[in-house]
């Protein structure tokens, strides 16, 4: 089993999928990607993890994974989904309870809209997950 996830800083990006480190390599390049429409250069304040212990863990897994201590309510997943679809769509985790589990899929360029809000509380999950497309993915356009 693996070792808890740690109660970082800065919301987790957990990475399960490690069937493409090319992919791995070009979410990251996405995420951290500094917005410029706004002139404000704002970056994801997120915290990659990509540990080989977590390869393959579920959903569910990763959910009992989540220490008490962890201090955020969300948290991204780079899974075998997000490796092989085109444009990477990450999972995005609500962990508040009652509705602890729930999902959505974003492109790596939408986790720091996501990232902030949630953070702020400026949009709720219910918000941020009411914008995906019709395919369920969050595109921040």
């Amino acid at each position: 089993m693996p070792q808890p996830l740690p109660a970082t800083e800065a919301a987790l990006l957990v990475r399960t999928g490690f069937a493409d480190d090319a992919g791995w390599e070009s979410i990251l390049t996405d995420v951290f990607e500094p917005e410029e429409d706004s002139g404000l250069g704002m970056q994801a304040g997120v915290h990659p993890l990509s540990d080989p212990q977590y390869a393959g863990c579920t959903l569910a897994e990763v959910l009992a994974l989540v220490p008490a201590a962890y201090p955020h309510t969300f948290l991204f997943v780079v899974d075998d989904v997000a490796l092989r679809e085109f444009r990477h769509p990450l999972l995005v985790v609500d962990l508040r309870p009652p509705e602890r589990g729930r999902r959505f899929r974003c492109v790596p360029e939408a986790v720091r809209t996501i990232e902030a809000n949630l953070f702020t509380d400026n949009l709720g999950f219910d918000e941020l997950a009411a914008g995906a497309d019709a395919d369920g993915v969050y595109r921040d356009y």
